[in-house]
């Protein structure tokens, strides 16, 4: 099995456990306060991810550090991924537990990238025609991206819509070539 579908099967866990509780929305606010705090301390990480310090080290100091700051369901959770070798997973399981909460309330991640900075009211006119497009309540990445010289590019899930004058003249080019 593939680590992206382990971290599929263990997002899908707690997804459900988290639901039974009524805690969906804080597990996904405790995932976040925990990959900043490794992101942000390689050092933690390391050790939580090593097979020299012993599990039950790694689990103290999990719980000595996050006991007070992430629910008590979480830190099992985590504490149930350093027994079974799959901590070093974890941005991946908070991915896919990131991607189920999207899909229970219908949203669908959107990234918009421009050639220069749209007003604020195209930019509400652009995520409502999408919006309405998908069926669905689209959250808007937009950032501005001057290499494109001219136009945009839309992400939606795995598909890209590149409407940019750099593919058009990249285009083009292959035209004349071939």
């Amino acid at each position: 099995m593939t680590e992206g579908a382990v971290a599929r099967r263990y997002a899908q866990a707690l997804f459900d456990l988290a639901g039974k509780h009524d805690l969906v929305e804080p597990i996904n606010r405790d995932w976040q306060s925990f990959i900043k705090s490794i992101r942000e301390n390689d050092r933690l990480f390391d050790i939580l991810i090593s097979k020299v310090i012993s599990k039950d080290h790694q689990k103290v100091l999990l719980k000595s550090i996050f006991e007070h700051d992430i629910h008590p369901l979480m830190l099992d959770f985590l504490c149930l991924l350093i027994d079974k070798d799959r901590i070093a997973i974890v941005s991946d399981i908070s991915f896919y537990y990131q991607q189920l909460i999207w899909q229970k309330n219908n949203i669908m991640p959107v990234q918009l990238i421009t050639a220069y900075p749209l007003p604020s009211e195209q930019n509400q006119q652009l995520q409502q025609a999408v919006s309405e497009l998908l069926n669905k309540n689209v959250l808007f990445d937009i950032t501005v991206n001057d290499s494109l010289i001219g136009g945009a590019v839309l992400k939606i899930g795995d598909t890209t819509y590149d409407g940019s004058v750099k593919n058009q003249l990249r285009t083009i080019k292959q035209l004349l070539v071939n």
